[in-house]
């Protein structure tokens, strides 16, 4: 059963037609990357996958029940979403913010409990923001508080993790580790769909892509098959060379 399935979703925003009939769908084991250039509706798609925008059109379902029937409580322990520039404004340390993740797990007025302190623990280690634990979120850098962040989600244990380029103001060393940190989720038996605007890096890490062109699904499936010649000119109007497209058939682990 798919963890996330989109079928036939529209989004007007305002007068503009922002996704056409998109339909996607996300199982356990999975690593999914949506690509596309600026106003595809890769951003859009990701929040109405996270309940945050109600489609005109189409049905969404998340762990197999309508997302508008699903209750808060039982959303939050199954997906977790992580928009792009997230704000890191409060002066709290690093660990407080990951702690934050645990909160979908805890029964009203219970504190955090060895599994809760286990898994945040493990989270920071994964997203290497350990070193700075004790340290306020609000003065590390961009990549540092991005890290968090994705700790954060991490320590919420979620079955679908939903990430808005969460490769962003990463430096190449940690843009590898948080994607191998990705599909290791997904090789865990979670499930991951996250936007991309680098083609090869999600086709090296991501075990499916999804095409968006104008709200439309241009293309979904491996990376090789998608990632072609003419679907890259026609989702971006640009040429790449005949041995860019031989990359991107290269398995990516």
């Amino acid at each position: 059963m798919s963890l996330l399935e989109l079928r036939g979703v529209s989004v007007q925003l305002g007068k503009a037609t922002v996704l056409r009939e998109a339909s996607l769908s996300v199982s356990a084991g999975e690593f999914v990357g949506l690509l596309g250039p600026n106003g595809a509706g890769k951003t859009t798609l990701l929040r109405v996958a996270a309940g945050l925008v109600a489609p005109a059109r189409g049905s969404v379902r998340i762990d197999g029940v309508n997302a508008a029937e699903l209750e808060p409580a039982r959303l939050a322990l199954t997906l977790a979403y992580l928009p792009h520039g997230a704000p890191c404004h409060w002066p709290m340390p690093v660990r407080r913010i990951v702690a934050l993740g645990r909160l979908p797990h805890l029964p009203a007025w219970h504190s955090l409990g060895a599994a809760d302190a286990a898994a945040i623990e493990g989270a920071m280690q994964r997203a290497d923001v350990a070193a700075f634990a004790d340290r306020r979120v609000d003065l590390l850098s961009a990549g540092e508080q991005s890290r968090a962040l994705i700790a954060r989600a991490l320590a919420q244990e979620p079955k679908l993790l939903l990430a808005d380029e969460p490769t962003v103001a990463l430096d190449p060393y940690h843009q590898l580790r948080v994607m191998e940190l990705l599909r290791g989720v997904a090789d865990g038996g979670g499930a991951v769909l996250a936007v991309f605007h680098d083609l090869p890096l999600a086709a090296r890490f991501c075990t499916r892509v999804a095409l968006l062109s104008e709200g439309r699904i241009l293309g979904d499936g491996p990376p090789a098959s998608v990632l072609t010649a003419d679907n890259v000119r026609s989702a971006y109007g640009v040429e790449i060379a005949r041995e860019q497209a031989t990359a991107f058939a290269l398995p990516g682990r």
